[in-house]
């Protein structure tokens, strides 16, 4: 198979069409159909929720939800699904993929000796914390 010179370009071409396109993409809004299909495609869209796991904002990427909520996108993605409440300036909130919004439907409880329930998991590596954590060295 040949190919046709006519079609080739040189790297001084393309990096002329890559710093068009990059100068059309900067100043493209962030509303634009371009960005919200591309987010739509590639991005995690953001459950927020309260400390009491009540939904105050959806926001379809990382970075939205972290303009929101006036911290990095580095945190965002540390405390998504992690279970662990962010400091925010709406105060403690939850962050959750919309993809996994669903709880688990697992739950485990750690028992004492008596079988007394002491505490109820939602995972194994959770229980296993639980257990280490009541147990009792001497």
């Amino acid at each position: 198979m040949s190919i046709n010179s006519d079609f080739l370009l040189s790297k001084k071409q393309w990096k002329l069409i890559q710093a068009k396109a990059n100068d059309y993409w900067k100043n493209d809004p962030l509303n634009s159909v371009r960005r919200r299909s591309i987010s739509k495609l590639y991005g995690k869209a953001i459950i927020i929720k309260d400390s009491d796991k009540k939904v105050i904002e959806e926001f379809p990427s990382q970075l939205k939800a972290a303009k929101y909520l006036e911290v990095s996108r580095y945190k965002i993605s540390q405390y998504l699904n992690s279970g662990n409440l962010l400091n925010s300036k709406l105060g403690p909130v939850f962050l959750i993929n919309k993809g996994q919004s669903k709880e688990r439907s697992i739950k485990i409880q750690v028992l004492d000796i008596n079988k007394n329930i002491l505490d109820t998991c939602s995972s194994l590596r959770a229980a296993e914390k639980k257990i280490l954590s009541y147990s009792y060295f001497y």
